[in-house]
């Protein structure tokens, strides 16, 4: 047992090593670019969270210059502005995870 490899015929074994243009392919299989659906999970988000926190200022900046005189939007429509800023946080959050492609 001491010399069991000295009468050892078998040719030894190869050990491949990837190229560098392979070892960067694999190290870089991780890594991705940001895609459509992670860019409108992040502006539904953005969109969202400004329509929930601050419905008077969407409402300033898109219907106060309809108005005739200055007037402030009503108790519905910042409901409204609520429950759709809640809607498009929801759907994206849910493209930011994956879950909707």
């Amino acid at each position: 047992r001491f010399m069991s490899g000295w009468g050892n015929t078998e040719k030894p074994h190869r050990v491949s090593v990837p190229s560098d243009a392979r070892m960067i392919a694999i190290a870089q299989e991780g890594k991705q670019d940001m895609s459509q659906e992670q860019m409108a999970g992040i502006t539904l988000c953005a969109i969202g969270l400004a329509l929930c926190a601050k419905p008077m200022l969407v409402w300033r900046i898109t219907e106060s210059w309809k108005a005739e005189k200055s007037s402030a939007p009503s108790y519905r429509y910042r409901r409204v502005l609520r429950v759709v800023g809640g809607a498009a946080l929801g759907v994206g959050a849910l493209l930011l995870t994956g879950i909707l492609k």
